[in-house]
């Protein structure tokens, strides 16, 4: 079979494979990458006999890129039997030679010895840890689950010897099983089940590390004294995390290695998927960062062991991230390798084909660009532009309900009922139906190449509806406009409604008169569009535009007001305020009195005050369509410009929503303040009781040192336990103290109404009230549950401010039961967890067991009343929790959406119940005086995460890219860099509020590490306390044995010297000394070779170690002496002897 479509797919992917080593045998093989054929096996290839495979680039993403030919051949059951045979032959072998490594490995193993000056283990200097050393190489124990869950080993890594500096050759014994094995630091023995009882003291750690490689790990024990697994690659982080994951019990960090964008930010894309695989609610991730300098790209363990300060490693480890937050660190293009989307679209030469199959996404026709005064041609999509979709706005396009980018583009060129005209000869298609406050769009530029002329899609992403207020229509219709024809034009006379060519002309004459129509029919280029958008506008044009009465009244209301949104300047601001309140009074007025607002519109009326009944106008706000949504970006806007001035509007209807939603809607908003009420009231406890506790901490310090004072007579024991006594009855205390707090704080705070009571009251009136009641009184009590099929162990977990009881009373139905101040919130029964409270605290709380127990890609089932679903699913959103249930799926949505924005604004939240109503934003945490401040706001909440990068090297005045200019010089805002690449007033606050935002979310990082367990908390300084008070005896006993050898030998060589006067040569007279001191020379040298003399091995190191003879010795010291006496400083003495070897 031919193979050179699979060797061309690995040539674009940057992979060399030669024809005729090509070997399609369905089994991984080792290939090279084109910058370096030499054999350095940095990619990989399956290639089976039907024809398809996969390629890996381990310098590019390091993941596996499918191919399938487009004809697969059509097997016979003779030859499937026989590929099913093949198959079943190779994992028989494959079971022979894993058993054989492992025998290998453990023959290895026994004949080993201790690791003496290893090369890999001296820059830096490392602790073995366990390891050891066979045949001049470097062992490490790989181990692994089987599928019975049994522990064994599964083989050994070995680790050449190398010169400092370089990277050691690092190979497994042929036949090891890495896929999920791992090895353990530190190892306790050198027997063969050392490595095994290893692991079984990690289990019940309390912190467990995960990292790539054996010397990253070295270096984390060696600074830190935690037990670490190291998964021997990235790629093998998650597999290592899955089979662990039931088996730890203890908090997991996972110590990523700071890769770069060469190297596809690997480290950190496979930390974030060993994070959620391990669960958020346990795990966190170690980013390492060189201190005071630019991180280079790789940097790990090793490095800051090596380069940084002392205590480097553990203060990244208490710096550790949520998963979420490392992620948004990630560019786009990166970040996306951790979902598991499959794509759905294949490349032809450069252009991708629609997920249909079809090569073209649409078409302009011929229709269409007469009327629009443009060339018709075909739409395509480009391999890089989609790359670049998927970069910019990938994320967006998910968010708003497609796979991917592909079936985005062919979505809005299916649906696209408008035309606007873009910058540079670009048209901007649109679909504005497709979701409530958001817009479809598609850029299209002329591009031509050897196939003839077409439109290009270079960008494509969802919009405010504001964004195309100040573009110039140039077509629009109720229908498709740039679907691909099949027989008729999309405007023929044969579709109803579709307006004819003469009305469309009449309805866009004036637009093609201003782009130069007569231009563009008489030059013969292929995109005349190209050259006359460059070429800017005419003055008539621009003499046209400056023309009032040239504008209706909305018009110049929709620019002015994109003008406020782009200005900075607070003096132009309020111009144009004022200006656009005479243009929203002047359209009011001539609207008819009697006229119905449309459907979805605001009903709201005007806000009162006590000067006047009535408040200003609202800040501006453009016109919109019929049944078009409001803005969300364009309320925070008028929140940053009247928050002091404007009460809040109250939370928007929400196009589509059924009667019982929005009843249900309703009620959350009804409930909305009691809920904050009772999450602010209790944050601020908890925070009380966190500074009580950090006080208790620091008391505790300075009792335990005044005890030991008062009880030292008593025994070791003793005093111990009594001191440990004391301790308890002060936590114990604080304990008591701060339950009766809540329980008063409970009892004081409003109670939240339920669901049944809000339908009661408007039942009377409202018959969906009524049939809503009658239902909830007939499904009767029902128990709040959260269902999941489970994956962990029935062992209780740790979970902050609750504790845990197990019910044995019938070991049939084991449970666990947990509480918050002795008052049962929830019970963990196997396959579902029942909850007592329904509070927001305790339902996260739920909802981050349920993550650790059950299976998070099935999802879980929440059961009970409709109130606490609801609830649920929209925390369960926040949280990134999958839910199943059909019904549940906008609430998660909305859940989602809202933890989205936060996090985009940098900001780390509670969990309070009043903020899941739509419409509703938080408050920002800056003054509110301060209007600069929240238009920055609303600047950073449309910057993508590339566009914080570039906004910091900016601010920084390093030079930009045109990609990175163009980030920060977007439709969407105004300009925050000039052509010189500095930042323009505005751009100046806006980098200063995100510095401030990263500031406080590293704040609040080490609030929440503060904010421990006081058991724990009690234990770790204990710990430190003892390791101290040893480290200092055992340095002053050092300081004591050194200062007696000192002082022994200084007496050893006074005496001899005194025999023999060499008084006179401190007095530098060297003739004097004569004989004398060739003998007192000799005598040193007898002293020192006299090994039974206590003095004699420091002052044989002080001497020369090898010469020839006494002679040469005694020569030695009188030049040494002599050298001396020229200078009067002391030097430590060195001699060189005849022999250039023994110098050496």
């Amino acid at each position: 079979m031919d193979h050179d479509d699979f060797l061309e797919f690995a040539r674009r992917l940057g992979v060399h494979i030669a024809s005729d080593h090509l070997i399609a045998d369905g089994r991984i093989h080792r290939a090279d990458v084109d910058a370096d054929r030499s054999g350095k096996n940095d990619a990989a290839y399956l290639l089976r006999e039907d024809g398809s495979g996969w390629v890996t680039n381990f310098k590019a993403s390091g993941k596996p890129e499918y191919f399938r030919r487009g004809e697969q051949k059509d097997l016979t059951p003779e030859e499937l039997a026989a590929l099913a045979a093949q198959r079943e032959a190779r994992q028989a072998e494959q079971i022979e030679r894993n058993r054989l490594a492992v025998v290998d490995s453990v023959e290895q193993w026994e004949a080993s010895r201790e690791p003496k000056d290893f090369p890999y283990l001296c820059e830096p200097r490392l602790d073995p840890a366990g390891l050891r050393q066979c045949r001049g190489r470097l062992l490490v124990p790989v181990l692994r689950f089987d599928q019975g869950g049994e522990l064994g080993w599964a083989g050994m890594q070995r680790i050449e010897p190398a010169p400092a500096g370089t990277s050691p050759e690092k190979r497994f014994v042929p036949g090891t099983a890495t896929s999920g094995s791992f090895a353990v630091i530190p190892i306790q023995g050198s027997g063969v089940e050392s490595p095994l009882d290893s692991f079984d003291a990690v289990r019940n750690a309390p912190r467990v590390v995960f990292c790539e490689g054996v010397g990253t790990a070295l270096a984390i024990h060696q600074a830190t004294g935690l037990p670490v697994i190291a998964a021997l690659s990235a790629q093998n982080l998650p597999e290592v995390a899955r089979a662990l994951h039931d088996k730890l019990r203890g908090q997991v960090v996972v110590y990523a290695d700071n890769d770069g964008e060469r190297a596809g930010y690997k480290g950190q894309v496979y930390a974030v998927r060993t994070a959620r695989v391990m669960g958020s609610a346990r795990t966190r991730i170690a980013l390492p960062e060189r201190a005071g300098g630019m991180t280079p790209p790789g940097y790990d363990a090793r490095d800051q062991l090596r380069d940084g300060p002392p205590g480097a490693i553990a203060a990244t480890i208490e710096k550790a991230l949520r998963a979420e937050q490392l992620e948004r660190r990630i560019p786009e293009r990166f970040r996306e390798s951790t979902s598991k989307s499959t794509p759905s679209v294949k490349s032809e030469n450069e252009f991708v084909r629609s997920p249909t199959g079809a090569a073209e996404f649409g078409e302009i026709g011929q229709t269409v660009a007469k009327v629009i005064g443009r060339q018709a041609g075909l739409i395509r999509l480009r391999r890089r532009d989609l790359e670049h979709i998927e970069q910019r706005h990938g994320s967006e396009i998910r968010m708003v309900g497609f796979r991917d980018a592909a079936e985005f583009v062919a979505s809005t060129l299916d649906r696209g009922n408008a035309i606007y005209q873009g910058t540079r000869g670009a048209l901007i298609v649109s679909d504005q139906n497709s979701r409530p406050n958001r817009a479809a769009v598609l850029v299209l530029q002329p591009a031509v190449d050897a196939g003839g002329d077409y439109y290009a899609v270079t960008t494509a992403l969802p919009v405010r509806p504001m964004y195309l207020h100040n573009k110039k229509l140039l077509l629009s219709r109720d229908g498709p406009i740039t679907r691909r024809s099949r027989g008729n034009e999309p405007f023929s006379p044969g579709r109803g409604a579709a307006p004819t060519i003469e009305q469309a002309e009449s309805a866009n004459k004036r637009s093609l008169h201003e782009e130069g129509a007569q231009q563009f029919h008489s030059r013969p280029a292929s995109h005349r569009e190209a050259a006359m958008g460059a070429a800017g506008p005419t003055p008539d044009q621009e003499k046209r535009r400056m023309e009032p009465s040239q504008e209706t009244p909305s018009q110049e209301l929709a620019r002015t007001t994109a003008a406020f949104n782009r200005e900075s300047d607070p003096q132009k601001r309020q111009e144009l305020r004022e200006r656009i309140e005479a243009l929203r009074a002047q359209i009011k007025q001539a609207q008819p009195q009697d006229r119905t607002p449309p459907a979805g519109a605001r009903e709201a009326s005007p806000p009162q005050t006590p000067d006047n009944g009535q408040a200003a106008p609202a800040p501006a706000e453009p016109p919109r369509a019929e049944g078009a949504q409001p803005d969300p970006f364009a309320e925070m806007n008028r929140a940053a410009e009247d928050v002091q001035k404007t009460p809040p509007v109250a939370a928007q209807a929400v196009a589509g929503e059924t009667p019982e939603e929005k009843l249900l809607r309703q009620y959350r908003e009804a409930t909305a303040p009691q809920r904050e009420a009772r999450a602010k009231a209790l944050r601020e406890l908890d925070g009380q009781h966190r500074e009580e506790q950090g006080a208790l901490f620091d008391a505790l310090g300075q009792l335990r040192l005044e005890k030991e004072r008062e009880l030292a007579p008593m025994a070791e024991e003793h005093r111990k336990s009594l001191i440990a006594l004391e301790v308890a009855k002060r936590v114990e205390a604080l304990h008591k103290t701060q339950a009766g707090k809540r329980k008063d704080l409970a009892a004081r705070l409003l109670p939240v109404p339920s669901l049944r009571n809000f339908l009661e009251a408007r039942a009377g009136s409202d018959p969906v009230a009524a049939r809503m009641l009658e239902e909830e009184v007939r499904r009767g009590p029902q128990a709040e549950s959260i269902r999941g099929r489970r994956t962990g162990e029935h062992e209780p977990v740790t979970l902050e401010g609750l504790t845990w009881e197990v019910d044995t009373s019938d070991p049939k139905a084991k449970a666990v039961h947990y509480a918050r101040d002795g008052e049962r919130v929830m019970s963990d029964r196997g396959e579902r967890l029942d909850l007592y409270k329904v509070e927001d605290r305790e339902i996260e709380a739920a909802l981050r067991l349920a993550e650790q127990k059950y299976d998070m890609e099935a999802g879980l089932v929440l059961t009970g009343s409709r109130e606490f679903q609801s609830r649920a699913a929209e925390i369960a959103g926040r949280i990134g929790v999958k839910v199943r249930n059909e019904e549940l799926q906008a609430a998660w949505q909305a859940g989602r959406q809202q933890a989205m924005q936060e996090e985009g604004q940098g900001e780390e939240r509670h969990l309070p119940a009043g903020g899941i109503e739509p419409g509703r934003s938080s408050a920002p945490d800056l003054d509110k005086a301060s209007q600069q401040h929240l238009l920055a706001e609303g600047v950073l909440a449309r910057l993508q995460p590339a566009a914080w990068s570039a906004l910091e090297k900016a601010g920084q005045r390093q030079a930009l890219s045109p990609q990175e200019r163009e980030l920060l010089q977007r439709d969407s805002h105004a300009d925050l860099v000039d052509g010189e690449d500095r930042l323009t007033p505005l751009g100046e606050v806006v980098h200063a509020r995100m510095q401030a935002r990263i500031e406080a979310e590293r704040e609040q990082f080490q609030q929440q590490l503060r904010g421990r367990n006081v058991d724990e908390e009690m234990e770790r300084r204990k710990r430190e306390e003892a390791a101290h008070g040893k480290a200092e005896v055992s340095s002053e006993r050092r300081q004591e044995r050194i200062d007696e050898q000192e002082t022994s030998v200084e007496s050893e060589l006074a005496r001899i010297y005194a025999a023999h006067g060499l008084s006179v040569v401190k007095n530098g007279d060297l003739a004097a000394a004569g004989a004398e001191l060739d003998s007192a020379s000799a005598d040193a040298w007898v002293v020192a070779q006299d090994t039974s003399r206590p003095e004699s091995t420091e002052l044989a190191r002080r001497l020369p170690e090898s010469f020839e003879s006494e002679q040469d010795f005694v020569a030695a010291i009188r030049a040494e002496e002599e050298r001396q006496i020229e200078s009067p400083q002391r030097a430590p003495m060195r001699a060189r002897s005849r022999d250039p070897e023994v110098d050496r």
